[in-house]
């Protein structure tokens, strides 16, 4: 059976001072939950630490929402595996749309942090969507699929089942229409699909969805 999956990032939002008051109000929400569900959250560098502590009485995990792939060395403003490690982190987010459209990443690029995050300990969230041009082509599953094969094209088979595959539509971010359940299913489908025929012992059980920003 899969396992479920629910987390947010906080993009830049909720500083330090107010992810204990954050935590306050959502811990009691999911704790009835337990830990049928895995759940986590993606604050702000300079948050995770409050994070950390207003999170440790809880199955909620933190994770960064980026890193470098160098473990150290002269990279101003970056930050590292180790260095999420360190702070607490037990997973990192890669390849959101936002540092594919603003910053100019590429799922090349993701590859080298997916690396980095493995090789740490860190579980990688990584985000694969198409875009606008891409869905009105009819390419959004072979688009994805790409993206998928690229960034994971270094990981040994024992390793993919426990990377997260978060499906995140680029046309819906920030839009004012999301995609629908039905639509990121079959994008779920398809994935799935396309991880089997690559080679079947590499199967992923994990997939998260983000239908677009709230």
């Amino acid at each position: 059976m899969r396992r479920l999956i629910a987390g947010t990032g906080w993009k830049m939002n909720i500083g330090a001072a107010d992810a204990a008051r954050y935590a306050a109000q959502l811990t009691p929400l999911v704790a009835p939950l337990g830990e049928t569900i895995e759940m986590f959250v993606l604050p702000p560098f300079t948050s995770l630490a409050a994070a950390r502590q207003a999170f440790v009485s809880s199955a909620i995990g933190i994770g960064g929402q980026n890193v470098h792939w160098d473990a150290a060395g002269a990279w101003t403003g970056e930050i590292s595996a180790p260095m999420l490690m360190e702070a607490g982190c037990r997973y990192v987010e890669l390849a959101h749309s936002e540092r594919l459209e603003h910053f100019g990443e590429t799922y090349e690029l993701a590859r080298k942090k997916l690396d980095a995050a493995v090789a740490a300990g860190l579980t990688p969230i990584l985000c694969l969507g198409e875009t606008a041009e891409d869905k009105r082509q009819g390419r959004s599953d072979s688009v994805l699929a790409d993206q998928m094969a690229l960034a994971l094209r270094d990981q040994p088979a024992e390793q993919v089942p426990n990377i997260i595959l978060a499906y995140e539509p680029r046309w819906a971010i920030g839009a004012a229409a999301a995609a629908s359940p039905i639509y990121a299913a079959e994008r779920h489908r398809n994935l799935r699909r396309a991880v089997a025929s690559a080679s079947a012992p590499t199967r992923p059980q994990r997939f998260a969805s983000s239908t677009g920003d709230p």
